[in-house]
């Protein structure tokens, strides 16, 4: 037999074998395509997927028009020579996706070769170049096509009702996975279209695929600029506040364009609140600000919630920012609700919470004079004058600072002070006792002389001198 009726029988061979195995193709497509398109729905890619067996009479076509130069003589060297008989497209739409689909289709596929087309040119290399992929006019073609066979382990629920012998050729079938842009799949489709005519490419065609690459790019370069707009956007929201200031302008920014509202932290305790309570509930940044700022109505109207909450705090001054940490921290059913631990707090963290809510109370409330006298006026039996005055002591820094141990009298003085402030009624006390206790505690050991100064001008308060005062000697 010479080998051009070898080749001819090869060809009948493997010819006839695909003819059998057509539906069988069809099936694996639906199933590759299918796992293909929810791997990458799973990681957000926007895409869409198709598939494709080869027409038959496409491929008879083809075979007759390439043996000459083939010279096959199996049925394996048609296998390596036509390997687009099995196909499957993925045309995504965002540029820097790409990247992510090499990796996502190397976890399904044993990828056997890669081969990249661009300007006319096909390169055996990985990727194009860039995160943004070409950026660069092109004259042609611009795609990435992988070629190789099915992971059994990703395929075994496809596979189920397979016998041994089809999921053994199923393995066994090269796929051909091309990936391109949803602009260069516009260009390849009009350009298929006259390729594959019968009737001669006019000149005029030609030039109109160059004005229709010229066109596309220029789409493309735009489009590549939006995205990396929308990066930057994206890592600004995403980017961790360092400075009250910082919270501050962000926050007045947010509010200004979600609600209508100016709002003026003068004296910047507000901001400063607001960023620890921010890392307090794991939200620092403008994104997850932007969210919970989104989660609250803070209209101001005379049947608001912001009104019913603001009469809660009079006559304190009220602002905003007390009104988001209030709806945060102690109104039910909110989203953002944090949970107070209810195991024992331990002495140490008791002192440093109790210290935290006297310098929110001082810096926070505006207006001081009116909480002092709301925790002054504490009825007698519960008053916290002797708990105050014990905290302030000098004995106590050790307790902070070196880890020293209260013995039972000291325990009992410290309970008693931190029952009054964990069950006190009025709503500017119960906030400030909330924020430090749920995680928005200043640096105590800093802010020592400033808490005892609070303290000094807590015990002279009118409220306060109308009580009888207990001595530390009495105290013991």
């Amino acid at each position: 037999m010479d080998d051009r009726s070898k080749a001819d029988s090869v060809i009948s061979s493997f010819f006839n074998q695909y003819v059998e195995k057509i539906s069988f193709y069809k099936s694996l497509l639906v199933a590759v395509e299918n796992e293909c398109h929810f791997t990458l729905a799973e990681q957000e890619i926007s895409h869409f997927t198709e598939s494709r067996v080869k027409d038959h009479q496409s491929l008879w076509k083809k075979l007759n028009q390439r043996k000459g130069n083939a010279q096959y003589s199996s049925v394996e060297d048609i296998e390596d020579d036509i390997v687009d008989v099995c196909g499957v497209r993925i045309i995504f739409h965002y540029p820097t996706d790409q990247h992510e689909i090499k990796v996502l289709l190397e976890s399904i596929f044993d990828i056997q070769d890669v081969k990249c087309h661009s300007g006319g040119q096909e390169h055996t290399q990985n990727q194009p170049i860039g995160e943004w992929g070409y950026q660069l006019p092109l004259p042609d073609y611009i795609g990435t096509h992988y070629r190789g066979f099915v992971k059994p382990k990703i395929f075994q629920e496809h596979f189920e009702d397979l016998s041994a012998a089809d999921r053994r050729f199923a393995a066994g079938t090269m796929i051909e996975i091309q990936v391109r842009s949803i602009l260069d799949d516009i260009w390849a489709r009009y350009a298929h279209s006259i390729y594959k005519s019968e009737v001669p490419t006019h000149e005029s065609q030609g030039a109109m695929l160059r004005k229709l690459r010229v066109g596309l790019e220029g789409v493309r370069e735009v489009t590549i600029e939006m995205q990396k707009f929308a990066v930057r956007e994206e890592e600004e929201s995403n980017r961790k506040f360092e400075t009250n200031d910082e919270v501050g302008t962000c926050f007045r920014k947010l509010i200004k364009a979600e609600c209508g509202v100016e709002y003026i932290d003068h004296r910047g305790v507000s901001s400063e609140a607001l960023r620890y309570l921010l890392e307090s509930i794991d939200k620092s940044t403008p994104g997850s600000l932007h969210k919970l700022i989104k989660s609250y109505n803070f209209c101001d109207g005379p049947d608001s919630k912001y009104e019913e909450i603001r009469r809660l705090y009079g006559p304190v001054e009220f602002n905003i920012v007390l009104y988001l940490i209030d709806r945060v921290l102690l109104c039910h059913n909110s989203q953002d609700e944090a949970i107070l631990e209810k195991e024992a707090v331990p002495a140490k963290r008791k002192m440093q919470i109790l210290m935290s809510t006297i310098l929110w109370m001082d810096k926070l409330l505006r207006s001081s004079f009116v909480w002092k006298l709301k925790l002054a006026s504490t009825p007698s039996q519960k008053n916290p004058m002797k708990g105050l005055e014990w905290l302030s002591r000098a004995r106590q820094h050790g307790m902070l600072t070196k880890g020293n141990e209260l013995d039972n009298k000291d325990k009992a003085i410290l309970d008693e002070l931190w029952n009054l402030f964990e069950n006190h009624d009025q709503r500017p006390i119960k906030l400030a006792f909330a924020m430090s206790s749920r995680g928005m505690i200043r640096d105590v050991v800093r802010e020592r002389q400033e808490v005892n100064r609070i303290i000094e001008e807590l015990i002279v308060t009118p409220n306060f001198r109308s009580q009888k005062k207990v001595t530390w000697m009495e105290y013991k």
